[in-house]
C-alpha cells in the first residue's frame, strides 16, 4: 500500500474518531451555575434564632461553605435578611429564621447533576479565558442586619444559633466583655472587646481587624472527627494579652499578640508554634 494511501485512510479514522468524540461529549448535560450574586431581601420584626439546613458539597452531604453574618444597625428597629437567593432558601417560622439548599440546587444534587456555585457567571467566564485572572471566591453569605440589643439576645441564648458547619461572623460589635462558649466556626471582623472569653469547640476562629484587650481561648480535639481548634489571624488584629488553655497544639501569628500565655488543660505537653516572628523575641 502506498505511503499516500496510508495516510488518507490514517486521516479518515482520525476525523472519524473526533466526530465520535465531539458527539459523545455534545450528549453529556452542561453544568448548572447558581450566582451568589442574585440577591433576595426578607424581613421581619424580630429573630429569636437562626437555624441552617444547608449542604452545598455535590458530593456530600456535610453542611459548609456558608457564612452568617450579624451586622448590628440601631438606625433600624427591623431585620433585614440578605441572601443568595440562587443558592438558599429562606423563611421564618414565627421568630425563628430557617436557612435552607435552594430548592433547584437541592434538586441537582439529589440527581446528581453537575453544578457549580459562583459569584457571578459572566465574571466566572472572563477569569476562565483570561489566565491571569484571579480565582474568585464563592462564599455564600447570609447578611443579617438587626438592632443591635436583639443580637445581643442571639448570642446570649447558647440554642439560638444552629448553624451546622457554617461560620458565624460578627462585624463592627464593641462590647467591655464578650462571652462565647460554642462548638462553631467564629469569625469577628472589625470587632473591640476589652474581655473576652471564647471557646469554638475544635472549630476555628477567625480574626480581621478586630482588638481584644484580654483574650482567654480555649482549644481542644474533637475525637470523632479528629479535628482540632485553631486560631486564623489576618492583617489588622491585635491582642493584647492572650491566656491560651489548649489540650492541643497551636499555631499563632506572633505580630497579632502583645503577650502571650500558655496553660495545658491535659497531661501531655502541648507545641506552640509562632508564625512571622520579627526582631527580638522574648519568650521566657
Amino acid at each position: 500500500m502506498k505511503t499516500t494511501t496510508k495516510i488518507i485512510i490514517g486521516l479518515i479514522a482520525a476525523t472519524y474518531m473526533i466526530i465520535l468524540i465531539v458527539s459523545t461529549t455534545s450528549l453529556k448535560a452542561p453544568t448548572k451555575y447558581f450566582q451568589t450574586s442574585t440577591r433576595g431581601i426578607l424581613k421581619t420584626q424580630n429573630i429569636t434564632a437562626v437555624q441552617a439546613f444547608v449542604s452545598l458539597l455535590q458530593y456530600s452531604d456535610d453542611s459548609q461553605g456558608y457564612i452568617v453574618e450579624l451586622i448590628p444597625d440601631d438606625k433600624t428597629n427591623e431585620v433585614t435578611i440578605d441572601y443568595p437567593s440562587e443558592v438558599l432558601d429562606v423563611k421564618m417560622k414565627g421568630s425563628i429564621l430557617d436557612i435552607l439548599t435552594g430548592h433547584e440546587l437541592a434538586k441537582f444534587k439529589a440527581e446528581n447533576k453537575d453544578y457549580e456555585i459562583v459569584e457571578n457567571r459572566a465574571k466566572q467566564t472572563e477569569a476562565e479565558e483570561d489566565a491571569t485572572s484571579d480565582t474568585y471566591t464563592n462564599n455564600v453569605i447570609v447578611r443579617i442586619k438587626l438592632p443591635r440589643a436583639m443580637l445581643l439576645k442571639l448570642l446570649a441564648d447558647a440554642r439560638s444559633l444552629n448553624l451546622n458547619g457554617g461560620v458565624l461572623q460578627l462585624d463592627n460589635l464593641s462590647l467591655e466583655t464578650f462571652d462565647f462558649q460554642r462548638d462553631l466556626y467564629l469569625s469577628l471582623n472589625h470587632c473591640n472587646f476589652k474581655q473576652a472569653t471564647i471557646s469554638v469547640g475544635s472549630q476555628t476562629l477567625y480574626l480581621s481587624h478586630t482588638h481584644i484587650g484580654n483574650l482567654t481561648f480555649y482549644g481542644k480535639e474533637a475525637h470523632d472527627t479528629y479535628s482540632e481548634t485553631s486560631i486564623n489571624e489576618v492583617e489588622g488584629t491585635t491582642i493584647d494579652h492572650l491566656l491560651l488553655k489548649t489540650t492541643v497544639d497551636m499555631t499563632l501569628q506572633y505580630s497579632c499578640y502583645k503577650s502571650i500565655e500558655v496553660q495545658p488543660l491535659g497531661h501531655e505537653p502541648v507545641d506552640i508554634h509562632l508564625r512571622g516572628v520579627k526582631g527580638n523575641c522574648k519568650l521566657k
